[in-house]
């Protein structure tokens, strides 16, 4: 992005005094309101909005996405280390931060958060920041980690981050056993007739206390049906998926307001109860056979949450990096259950308060049913005509825009929405349709993949 101040200088219309910086804060104060007010500052003309910036046009135009009743979902879409993060990350900020609305991170596969509960390190980010009346601030994020020994090797880097070893719960693996042992075949009906004793065992202990009580006298081979129980739940538990026992990897945490118990449940939705930001570390989570069962249950239980009132209101948005690791249009990279229960919260999560937004690389490989539900998109560089092809179709855009997207540099990008932007210049305000092209804005936590800033190329 070239440099704001370079924008006001070049461009009489976009500032009242060349080069008075209180003059520029005091022109951005009157988009964003009060809460962005520079100290000292009084008496001007306020025109407050709940919209959420995240570009700014070649002419000054601050461009937002309008805060709705119902919102669509969000994507990122563009080649790596263009801006996708970024973007997302700053809106998050503001969505968290202006907006007052939950964030759940379910996808953070190359553990880019870790720095996100830090403030914005770089200078060249401050001075941008600035000029809008915002200043680096950290998120309250917690790392939430899947049962795994990968953690043990991460404890002496995460040693001052808040972070949280998780399991499913024992009643949601009986529940649905064909989810986490398929190939039980018809010894499953034995667990089954004791699912009532299993929904009640305290340790693993009195799990196969249980299964060895199996018994039927009509039916032969027993001992060969008891052996395969007995040998499923061993692995899922030297798997990790399992824990009955281990309070160091609570399934449900409880949040307490003045002593008193207000909830005991998903461990995500707790977290953003106590107005905190969790956030999945998923890198080693591709490895594990379970990964779908693990994804969709946290996004079934979610939703859940959203529809039974669990959030006081709160719109919760879902980020996922890189969806396509997480679900994918072609069934041999499928996960199924993830992608229903992703599917669901696209069509039915707008209007029941959960919303979700992700970064892809590949917009075309992207289940259908969540494409055609995404409203919002921030288009980075591709690398052909033909990656861009779907995008614009989806969002109706010009064919003449491929070569536009083919060229975009670093931290450019083109909106485009099928409902309508929110823009403001000047004491104007309107809505407008798009596309619209422009540059995006820096996050107000820090970003650990950015040790070398092309300070002349702008905003990272």
């Amino acid at each position: 992005m070239s440099s704001l101040i370079e924008d006001y200088n070049k461009n009489p219309a976009f500032h009242q005094k060349s080069g008075n910086f209180n003059s520029i804060n005091e022109d951005y104060a009157r988009y964003f309101g009060k809460n962005w007010l520079p100290q000292n500052v009084t008496g001007i003309k306020q025109n407050e909005i709940k919209d959420l910036p995240f570009m700014i046009t070649a002419d000054g135009t601050i461009v937002c996405v309008p805060k709705l009743p119902e919102m669509g979902l969000m994507v990122a879409v563009g080649m790596t280390g263009y801006g996708k993060t970024l973007i997302s990350g700053y809106m998050l900020d503001n969505i968290f931060y202006n907006w007052n609305d939950n964030i759940a991170v379910l996808n953070d596969s190359q553990e880019e958060t870790w720095s996100w509960s830090e403030p914005n390190d770089k200078p060249e980010f401050s001075f941008k920041l600035k000029v809008l009346n915002q200043e680096p601030m950290p998120l309250p994020m917690i790392y939430i980690f899947p049962n795994s020994e990968i953690f043990k090797q991460k404890e002496p880097i995460l040693k001052n981050k808040n972070c949280l070893v998780i399991s499913i719960p024992f009643e949601e693996v009986i529940t649905n056993i064909e989810k986490y042992i398929p190939d039980l075949g018809g010894s499953e009906k034995y667990l089954t007739e004791k699912k009532e004793q299993l929904l009640k065992v305290k340790s693993e202990e009195e799990l196969f206390e249980i299964i060895e009580s199996i018994d039927n006298p009509h039916t032969k081979g027993m001992e060969t049906v008891k052996r395969k129980l007995d040998s499923c739940f061993k692995n899922l538990i030297a798997e990790n998926i399992l824990n009955i026992s281990d309070v160091a990897v609570p399934s449900y945490l409880i949040v307490k307001e003045e002593k008193l118990e207000v909830y005991n449940g998903n461990p995500f939705t707790a977290i953003m109860k106590a107005d905190c930001i969790p956030s999945f570390i998923t890198s080693d989570l591709y490895t594990q056979k379970h990964k779908d069962a693990i994804f969709s249950y946290h996004l079934t239980n979610l939703f859940q949450e959203s529809l039974n009132g669990a959030m006081k209101g709160k719109r919760t948005w879902l980020y996922f990096d890189e969806l396509t690791r997480v679900v994918h249009a072609d069934i041999r990279y499928s996960s199924p259950e993830t992608e229903k229960a992703l599917n669901n919260i696209a069509s039915r999560g707008r209007n029941n308060g959960i919303s979700l937004m992700y970064a892809t690389q590949r917009y075309n490989e992207i289940p259908k049913g969540i494409r055609t539900q995404t409203k919002y998109a921030i288009i980075f560089r591709h690398k052909s005509e033909e990656e861009s092809k779907m995008i614009r179709n989806d969002f109706g855009l010009d064919k003449g825009l491929s070569s536009e997207i083919l060229r975009l540099k670093k931290y450019e990008a083109i909106a485009a929405t099928t409902e309508y932007f929110v823009c403001y210049k000047g004491e104007k305000k309107w809505e407008e349709p798009g596309p619209l092209r422009g540059t995006i804005l820096p996050p107000l936590h820090k970003n650990r993949f950015l040790n070398n800033l092309d300070v002349k190329g702008g905003v990272n």
